[in-house]
């Protein structure tokens, strides 16, 4: 609970928030400290009252074209 009070202070009035990113070991693929890195009952519970959509790349750009492309037809 402390780490989701912290993460819900950094939250702006106009619900922006500024991401950090970094990298596990200062190796690999780099991280952003938001919402997607808490444990998933979390993460989804506030998805779901907040009516977020959690847009996963399966095959990176190409998933999230054809996912839009869905919802205005």
């Amino acid at each position: 609970m402390t780490r989701l009070q912290k993460y819900t202070n950094k939250i702006k009035n106009d619900n922006t928030q500024d991401i950090q990113y970094f990298q596990s070991c200062n190796m690999g693929r780099f991280m952003g400290e938001s919402i997607i890195n808490f444990p998933k009952p979390i993460k989804h519970t506030i998805f779901k009252y907040n009516k977020y959509i959690d847009i996963d790349q399966v095959k990176g750009h190409p998933t999230i074209c054809v996912e839009l492309a869905r919802k205005t037809i």
